[in-house]
């Protein structure tokens, strides 16, 4: 089953079963949107992480791993 819409809303929540935030989250090719990879700097607790880019969110993490 094949959706152009994606399967999660931040407002309205699921839009079919089976469809949870997370994996509304991963695109097509497997790569972590910005908000995820947010999410992983604020566990680690990489400092500045709000003002970073998605590259710069991505190579903090590497680096800090």
């Amino acid at each position: 089953m094949t959706e152009s819409a994606p399967c999660w809303s931040p407002t309205r929540g699921p839009r079919r079963s089976g469809c949870t935030p997370k994996a509304a989250e991963r695109r097509p090719g497997g790569e972590p949107t910005k908000d995820e990879l947010y999410r992983q700097a604020q566990e680690a607790e990489i400092s500045g992480r709000s003002s970073m880019t998605k590259q710069e969110l991505a190579d903090a993490l590497e680096h800090q791993g």
